[in-house]
């Protein structure tokens, strides 16, 4: 499945558009609307390091596309094949990107192996250090959701289990309680899941971005 959106629902503005993307190796099939509101025959892709590529933008039968340079500008930040990105455009054809793996958490680009970008839960410093991962619905997977085993074993401690609760903080600013639902090798989002899901509009065509801000707490924005 590859997705993309015309921005992030209650927060993107016509230059911060983001769109979740499936990583396809040669080109990198994005939006027509995002082509033309960069409006040029190249993009600037911002990558590991904080190196700038110059990507060509170009077009097709099946439309636009991110060609020319794309595929070193993927050698050189280490995105396999079955990963998500996340691209954002920022102003003037500068796309900043985030990368997600096979198991759907945030990795660092440029990294040697598939770690967590983040290493402890106390010490990231701003939003986009935060621990994060997508995701992208299942058929009949609303009434819960499943937070990632990778993701759960890295970022959330044993002992704020206890209580089975978590907060979410949702697109359009209303904070939920959400029921934490467990078994042996599974941690999902459960009671009140399915409420949070309805008032915000949210069906299976969507993805969701979840940046965990610690202490049970999560920050989500949709992806459509």
């Amino acid at each position: 499945m590859a997705s993309s959106s015309s921005g992030c629902h209650g927060a993107a503005t016509a230059k911060h558009r983001c769109v979740l993307l499936r990583f396809t190796r040669d080109s990198l099939r994005i939006p027509d609307e995002l082509a033309a509101e960069i409006a040029a025959e190249e993009a600037l892709v911002v990558g590991s390091h904080s190196k700038v590529w110059r990507v060509g933008i170009g077009w097709d039968g099946d439309g636009a596309l991110l060609g020319r340079g794309w595929r070193a500008f993927a050698a050189a930040c280490g995105v396999e094949s079955g990963w998500f990105l996340v691209l954002r455009h920022r102003s003037r054809g500068l796309l900043t990107l985030k990368a997600f793996d096979d198991d759907r958490c945030l990795t660092e680009l440029g990294a040697q192996t598939t770690a967590p970008a983040v290493e402890a839960t106390t010490n990231y410093k701003g939003a986009s250090r935060k621990p994060q991962f997508i995701n992208v619905f299942p058929t009949k997977s609303m009434g819960k959701m499943l937070i990632p085993a990778r993701f759960a074993q890295h970022y959330i401690p044993k002992d704020h289990l206890n209580n089975r609760m978590v907060i979410i903080s949702g697109p359009l600013g209303k904070v939920c309680p959400i029921e934490l639902e467990m078994n042996q090798s599974s941690m999902f989002f459960a009671g009140g899941w399915s409420q949070f899901m309805a008032f915000h509009g949210i069906t299976e065509a969507d993805a969701l971005l979840l940046r965990y801000e610690g202490n049970m707490a999560f920050t989500i924005k949709v992806l459509g």
